[in-house]
């Protein structure tokens, strides 16, 4: 703490304790109102995320094959490049130097799977 003379006076002490007592309240609410929440999502049923077999398309049974649907919703999108100039697409291409030195990284930070990769080819060849 800074203090104004250097040395804590009754009220300066009063403040940092109120600040601390604040903080701490402050923070042991969240940590329960967080804690409640957590065990009220608890006792919801898990939703599982990721596709179903109906958002896939697939039927219900192996044996019923007639019951697919299909979802083939088509997304559209404009792939023009007119709204950007030369020179921004050239930044978003790498130039011969920015692909050494990415690709020297690669290498290094994948040399331990390189050279797993060529023990096990070396079986097979």
């Amino acid at each position: 703490m800074f203090y104004v003379s250097g040395v804590p006076t009754r009220e300066e002490d009063d403040v940092d304790k109120f600040i601390h007592e604040s903080t701490v309240g402050t923070v042991n609410k969240i940590l329960k109102e967080e804690a409640a929440e957590l065990s009220n999502s608890l006792s919801e049923p898990v939703k599982e995320l990721g596709p179903n077999i109906a958002s896939m398309g697939l039927a219900n049974s192996l044996d019923d094959v007639t019951d697919t649907t299909s979802n083939n919703t088509a997304v559209e999108f404009d792939m023009s490049l007119d709204d950007i100039d030369d020179a921004e697409l050239d930044s978003y291409i790498m130039n011969e130097d920015e692909f050494q030195y990415k690709n020297g990284l690669w290498h290094k930070l994948n040399a331990e799977y390189l050279d797993q990769l060529k023990g096990k080819q070396s079986l097979f060849y």
